[in-house]
């Protein structure tokens, strides 16, 4: 399986590339590579103690020489080398997931990681300024109190922090959070975050703006005090210089401008 169509990044969520032995049956001889192609098949969705998580896709399989060892004793099978990129799924207690909603309750919320992994979030988990409430028409959502745009039902797409990590029989169950503000629905927190640049953006022009017009003031005031000097020092050099572009012709236009399994990581 390639990982070209692989989910989007995430915590939990990582590639690595692996040495394996696997151990094929005599009748796989012929066809190594489709031995070797179920063999790593049959390692999907499945919790795994060797990679601490579960394996979610495999490319760039390689088949390490072209001789295989036989194993003694009575079993007929023989081993393969070879190596592996890995696409792991390896949650842990405080990283940030992500999942779609399909069960919506007073008491919980139902949420599917990654298409394939079940994960429930306790009202008691849930932040305070989102309520449980229920439409006209039966629709259930939690719902941000002081603003609308943050809601949740079935379909959405939510953040949340990972509470527990439990492997019931290789499948891997969550259990989440929606305390920290980084969490919720993911449309609003993305609408949240535009909202927050803007107002930064706001701030640093206005900034700016207050700086300049200070450095503006400041440099009339230079320019007044150097005026006033000249008048007081210098009136008949300037007296002079202009009676010298009379004299040659010279006006205002003349001035110049100012310029700005058996694993190891590999």
């Amino acid at each position: 399986m390639g990982l070209a169509n692989s989910p989007p990044q995430m915590e939990g969520l990582r590639e690595k590339k692996m040495k394996m032995v696997v151990h094929l049956h005599p009748s796989r001889a012929s066809n190594v590579q489709q031995g070797v192609r179920e063999i790593l098949n049959s390692l999907l969705v499945r919790f795994n103690e060797h990679f601490d998580g579960s394996v979610l896709a495999h490319s760039d399989t390689k088949i390490q020489g072209r001789t295989a060892a036989i194993l003694e004793g009575l079993s007929p099978y023989f081993c393969v080398r070879l190596t592996t990129t890995l696409l792991l799924f390896t949650p842990k207690v405080g990283f940030f997931v992500e999942g779609k909603v399909n069960k919506v309750e007073e008491d919980y919320l139902g949420v599917v990681v990654l298409g394939l992994f079940n994960a429930a979030i306790g009202s008691s988990d849930i932040r305070s300024e989102l309520a449980y409430c229920e439409g006209e028409d039966g629709t259930k959502v939690w719902m941000n109190e002081s603003d609308d745009r943050h809601c949740i039902q079935i379909g959405s797409l939510i953040r949340f922090s990972v509470k527990s990590v439990q492997e019931n029989e290789e499948i891997v169950d969550l259990t989440g959070a929606l305390l920290a503000p980084q969490t919720g629905c993911v449309k609003y927190l993305a609408l949240e975050s535009k909202d927050r640049v803007k107002v930064e953006n706001t701030h640093r022009i206005s900034d700016n703006g207050e700086k300049r017009s200070k450095h503006k003031e400041s440099r009339n005031a230079e320019e007044s005090i150097v005026a006033s000097e000249g008048t007081n020092e210098h009136t008949p050099k300037k007296k002079k210089k202009r009676k010298d572009k009379n004299e040659t012709g010279g006006d205002s236009s003349a001035k110049k401008r100012r310029k700005s399994l058996d694993v190891s990581s590999l």
